[in-house]
């Protein structure tokens, strides 16, 4: 017979001094934006860490307000998760950093949830032991019965030992919220959901924004360009002969691995002479902690600083981005 522990006051059922292995289980954090229906039938990053398959192009996951001063879900939170669905298919999932984790223990996933109408969901979780690792094992199926309105509903999940099995590259451990036979067209709301050690739901563990957004920025680091005062978006440049510029990008946080850079339209070098050069980035190196931009093919005076600013007109965020 399993023995039950208070995880909470069990320092062998914390990790790192936090209870929740979950990253943004509150939905607090949405650097990506606050809707998205992207066409293309794949899985998709919406909310920080969450990602959501899209089968058809009707599918749509929002970021929606609860009221203030609601009762249904304890804990004031604000933001909750809505999965309109396109098809009689959906998931949600989030990949937890190392297939080491909760690795021949017990862990219990919990989550609070409302449909809008009542049908049946199911709980999964994965281990996953990376690119040339072991081949992925499915540790749980469960269905979960769901209603109209807002429940929290729990699994405790004996994870498997990985003796015996390879860990490649990015190896990670996910949980799933699914379901294949879903109504199409209802709706499914997520919210407070929790990944902890142990056989015991313990109320939901609130983490400061401050901390909820380093922690998702060691995945995904996104700056967005509002309007021409809020143009400077690198911390500095500088004119490296009279035809190249450089520009740095330092990361806020170390971030999981070397990430990937992109951008939504056109970054320009403006000097502390006012002189503006403008170029499509030629190069970008970066490194877990800063990221290199390198423009070439422009014409300026050599050794002038200055700063890398957006094109109001057309650039709208740049992107890093480590996710596994």
């Amino acid at each position: 017979m399993s023995r039950a522990y208070d995880n909470a006051a069990d320092g062998r059922y914390q990790q790192g001094g936090r209870r929740n292995l979950i990253i943004n289980g509150n939905f607090d954090v949405w650097q990506r934006g606050t809707t998205f229906n992207t066409a293309t039938v794949s899985d998709h990053y919406s909310a920080d860490r969450w990602k959501y398959y899209n089968y058809d192009g009707d599918t749509t996951v929002t970021q929606q307000p609860f009221t203030v001063g609601q009762t249904d879900v304890p804990g004031e939170p604000q933001y909750y998760l809505r999965h309109t669905c396109g098809s009689t298919e959906f998931y949600v999932e989030q990949r937890i950093e190392d297939v080491r984790t909760a690795a021949g223990q017990t862990v219990t996933m919990s989550a609070w949830i409302k449909s809008s109408v009542a049908q049946t969901l199911k709980f999964r979780l994965y281990q996953n032991f990376g690119s040339g690792g072991s081949s992925q094992v499915l540790v749980t199926n469960t269905d979960v019965a769901v209603t109209t309105g807002w429940a929290r509903y729990t699994l405790s999940i004996d994870v498997p030992s990985i003796s015996g099995k390879t860990i490649g590259t990015s190896s990670f451990v996910k949980i799933h919220i699914g379901g294949s036979s879903v109504t199409d067209g209802s709706t499914i709301d997520i919210s407070q959901v929790q990944l902890e050690l142990g056989n015991i739901a313990t109320p939901f563990e609130h983490r400061s924004y401050g901390e909820e957004l380093a922690l998702c920025q060691r995945y995904h680091y996104r700056v967005t360009n509002e309007s021409e005062s809020d143009a400077a978006m690198m911390e500095s440049g500088s004119m490296m002969g009279t035809a190249e510029c450089v520009g740095v990008i330092n990361h806020p946080v170390e971030m999981r691995a070397k990430p990937t850079y992109s951008q939504n339209g056109t970054l320009f070098f403006r000097a502390n002479n006012s002189q503006t050069l403008s170029a499509s980035p030629l190069y970008q190196f970066t490194t877990t902690k800063r990221t290199t931009i390198w423009w070439g093919s422009l014409s300026g005076a050599a050794g002038i600083s200055g700063y890398i600013r957006a094109n109001t007109s057309d650039l709208r965020s740049y992107t890093l981005d480590a996710e596994l």
